[in-house]
């Protein structure tokens, strides 16, 4: 059925330990009354629900009286987990992204949703029980769903052909970062995720001390209308998506240029040679230099005020200080972070560049705490 008449009686009676799979033909599989079901189905606490929502491929073709119509439709199709236990395995959803599936969080729905390539393919996925009775704790894991194989029609042999690496779309705008390419290329081959926190990071999306979570992560989480906001997979035709996309890759590109043109005194080094990185070691950091040290550099255009800037610099400042481990590695964090800004005239300005550099005050302690000096 497109859309299911799914009464709150009946998703109270489904949602425990059920497996939905959602059979669609529409031109908009996210349309809003098909998906009107999924937050009465997925709204109960501790529930243990998955449902498949199985869509055709994009562009379906539609032949009616001797005539031939196009939908330019996305796919969409996609597996949504609700379990909070489930474990999330990055290196599983790296690889799983190379092979065509891609992780999401739906922060409405508080659930994980994995996105098919919109490709017409064969899958063939591994997946655990949704309910484990009777099993040993100690062997009852649930883990997401692994993508083995991804196959694709070859006319010339009529034949599924398994491929390795689908195809997600980011190497044809990956361009529009400019000299941060071969940076961010590197990056997705290792790990699409690296890619999306560094860039995230780089453009200020630190509210939150864990921002770089992918539940927390800005372009990992989708709202209920499922848009996807995925950095690395290009695949989502809606406007706005693809607009956050070239923006985020943009500012890499304008971060770049401002790094090039004056650095403060703490970050000299970066001079000699840096590349953008992420790791998992040290999370609030988004480039490295070519000796190895480690830096934390925001560019944040136009859009921020020196006042919204300042606000920004200090919370990136605040979740250096809480990740550190002695006041020396805080301090040398804090005095290696940088933000620029773009003020009205169209001039990059650094926002506030000595302020952990002032030898008569402490830079150890929160920004945030109310007996701080100042």
């Amino acid at each position: 059925s497109d859309a299911f008449a799914l009464l709150d009686d009946q998703a109270h009676q489904l949602y425990d330990r059920t497996l939905v799979i959602h059979i669609q033909l529409n031109p908009k599989p996210r349309q809003t009354e098909y998906r009107r079901y999924r937050p009465r189905l997925m709204c109960f606490a501790n529930a243990q629900t998955e449902l498949i929502c199985l869509n055709w491929a994009k562009d379906v073709h539609e032949s009616s009286n001797g005539k031939r119509k196009c939908w330019h439709n996305i796919s969409g199709t996609g597996w949504y987990i609700k379990l909070n236990g489930l474990e999330q395995d990055e290196s599983l959803l790296a690889a799983n992204h190379k092979k065509g599936l891609y992780y999401t969080w739906v922060d409405d729905l508080r659930c994980h949703a994995l996105f098919f390539t919109y490709e017409p393919a064969v899958f063939k996925v591994i997946a655990s029980k949704l309910a484990h009775l009777g099993v040993p704790g100690s062997t009852s894991r649930r883990r997401s769903p692994q993508m083995a194989t991804t196959r694709f029609w070859d006319s010339g042999t009529s034949k599924w052909v398994e491929v390795p690496d689908v195809d997600d779309g980011f190497s044809r705008i990956l361009n529009e970062s400019g000299d941060a390419e071969p940076d961010l290329r590197s990056l997705v081959a290792t790990n699409p995720f690296a890619a999306e926190r560094a860039l995230a990071l780089a453009a200020g999306r630190v509210r939150q001390y864990d921002w770089h979570n992918l539940a927390k992560l800005d372009s990992c989480n989708i709202t209920a209308s499922e848009v996807i906001n995925r950095i690395t997979v290009c695949h989502d035709t809606d406007v706005e998506a693809a607009q956050f996309r070239t923006k985020r890759l943009r500012t890499a590109h304008r971060l770049t240029s401002a790094m090039k043109k004056n650095l403060p005194a703490a970050l000299a080094d970066l001079k000699e040679g840096f590349s953008f990185d992420w790791i998992s070691q040290s999370p609030h950091t988004n480039v490295r230099s070519s000796g190895g040290r480690r830096a934390t550099v925001i560019y944040l255009g136009d859009e921020y005020s020196a006042e919204s800037a300042n606000t920004v610099l200090e919370q990136a400042a605040d979740h250096i200080a809480q990740w550190g481990k002695t006041p020396d590695e805080i301090i040398e964090g804090r005095q290696r972070l940088h933000v620029w800004y773009r003020d009205n005239a169209g001039d990059d300005v650094q926002c506030d560049p000595n302020r952990y550099v002032q030898f008569d005050e402490s830079h150890s302690d929160s920004q945030f705490d109310i007996t701080r000096p100042k």
